[in-house]
């Protein structure tokens, strides 16, 4: 069953300088689709607009054009009640757990507040109750050794948790999960992703897993789908393993050509990356046609 369709988005943000004002294209006719219980990864290099098509996924943003269906309901469409279900229906993990975290309030405290906005009829002592069950349920265990902690007390690692399990305490159907490990000891990284792909199996959550490293995704992913981004546009995608193993885009490509591999003999025997320039342009030059056509090796007039 399909839980999120996106079609033909398109992002528009005003910009002001000196200059007078400019109009910047980010999401330029954006295709997308998550199924219920799988988990899609979006990957693509830094300022390609991927934090922001999650944000508008999540609600944050409304985009200047196309269609964001979740559930079968069109969200221009919907009602105020229904607008707030979907609020919480799906959940933004964001990619820096400190900034995300009140730091004056403990770690019991900001599980609490919204556990007690969407269960308001349950008496304190119950929610206390939910605080350590899902404490518990991200690794954090005992949960009275956390509860009473402030966000700066804790490691990267267990904030990212936190986060995690703030967001399972509102028993979502989508988790977008921006850059989850990116500001995570590297020793870290992987129970963290293993959290992720766990927590998919077991509670069939939909997951979309937002990032430039396309050496995780392989971890997290699986048996999902691959999304490839370039200046705003999807310009690759298919089940993971068909794209990682067999690519068909110069970009990606390019970018599995990039990851390095620990094997220093194969390491060698790598072709080369065949990209033009290593300088990512600004998304306000963006080329019409294939807009890594001025980068492409094979790049033609009907680019």
């Amino acid at each position: 069953m399909e839980i999120l369709k996106i079609k033909n988005l398109n992002m528009v943000f005003t910009s002001k300088s000196i200059h007078g004002t400019e109009k910047v294209h980010v999401l330029k006719d954006v295709d997308m689709s998550v199924n219920e219980g799988e988990i899609v990864a979006l990957v693509g290099e830094s300022g390609c607009g991927k934090t922001t098509l999650g944000k508008i996924i999540a609600g944050l943003y409304e985009p200047t054009s196309g269609e964001v269906v979740f559930m079968g309901n069109d969200l221009k469409k919907i009602k105020k009640k229904e607008k707030k279900q979907y609020r919480k229906a799906v959940q933004f993990v964001q990619q820096d757990s400190y900034a995300a975290l009140n730091p004056v309030r403990t770690i019991y405290q900001s599980m609490y507040a919204p556990l007690k906005a969407n269960n308001k009829n349950l008496p304190k002592s119950a929610i206390t109750k939910l605080v350590n069950h899902y404490i518990e349920l991200v690794g954090l265990t005992p949960a009275e050794q956390f509860i009473r902690k402030y966000p700066h007390q804790l490691s990267g690692g267990q904030r990212q948790r936190i986060l995690i399990a703030r967001v399972l305490s509102l028993n979502p159907k989508l988790i977008i999960a921006d850059e989850p490990i990116s500001m995570i000891d590297v020793s870290l990284r992987l129970s963290i992703l293993n959290l992720i792909a766990s927590l998919n199996e077991e509670f069939n959550l939909s997951v979309i897993y937002i990032t430039h490293d396309l050496s995780t995704v392989r971890y997290v992913v699986k048996r999902g789908r691959l999304f490839v981004m370039y200046l705003g546009q999807i310009v690759e995608s298919g089940p993971c393993e068909d794209v990682l193993l067999s690519p068909l885009h110069p970009y990606t490509q390019a970018l599995i050509s990039s990851v390095p591999i620990p094997d220093p003999n194969i390491e060698r025997k790598k072709p080369p990356v065949l990209i033009k320039s290593m300088e990512i342009p600004d998304i306000r030059d963006r080329v019409e046609g294939c807009s890594f056509s001025n980068r492409c090796y094979y790049a033609d007039d009907e680019c």
